[in-house]
């Protein structure tokens, strides 16, 4: 059988998928790339929430491994690299 769900869940559950959206649209429209990777980060943070909440705690802890650590990190990593290149380009 279902159960209802409350309104605060309810409203819990809005305000993170408001927190998903609203950073990954900055992190499309961010001219800077490490804000970029820092609003995508949050996003995947909020997703992870989201499937938490929902009850798919697997799904939530591979989010959090795969994709908001393993994946942030691997950007910061090629966002340092490219620009360690541009800088030893322009010396």
């Amino acid at each position: 059988m279902r159960r209802m769900i409350t309104l605060k869940e309810a409203a819990v559950f809005g305000f993170f998928v408001a927190v998903m959206l609203g950073t990954a649209i900055f992190a499309t429209r961010s001219r800077d790339a490490m804000h970029g990777v820092i609003y995508l980060s949050i996003a995947l943070v909020a997703l992870a929430v989201l499937f938490l909440l929902l009850g798919t705690t697997v799904l939530f802890i591979f989010q959090l491994i795969i994709y908001v650590g393993a994946v942030t990190v691997l950007y910061v990593w090629g966002i340092m690299l490219m620009r360690h290149e541009i800088m030893e380009s322009a010396q």
